[in-house]
């Protein structure tokens, strides 16, 4: 996913932002969107461990419910980084 899919870089930004503020704005998208991609990963890897865990031992149990609530994290997290990578667009 990542990088610069859709993205359309206003001519603005070169007149009204500093070389530094341009490049923090490019940095800082570039590694929020890695995290995101990150975090994907890390929700679609999980997802098949907890069916994989759902099972009734007391302590396979905890492990589902541990992984169950890692996956809700990373959906959080991910969700969370979204908003900061709108806020990001919107500061362009």
């Amino acid at each position: 996913m990542g990088g610069n899919l859709g993205v359309m870089y206003s001519t603005e930004i070169a007149n009204d932002w500093a070389p530094e503020q341009i490049w923090g704005w490019h940095a800082a998208r570039r590694f929020v969107n890695e995290a995101i991609e990150a975090l994907e990963d890390a929700g679609v890897a999980l997802v098949p461990l907890v069916a994989d865990t759902d099972w009734q031992a007391k302590g396979v149990r905890k492990l589902h419910e541990t992984i169950a609530s890692l996956t809700a994290e990373c959906a959080s997290a991910e969700s969370a980084l979204r908003v900061r990578l709108w806020e990001l667009e919107a500061a362009r």
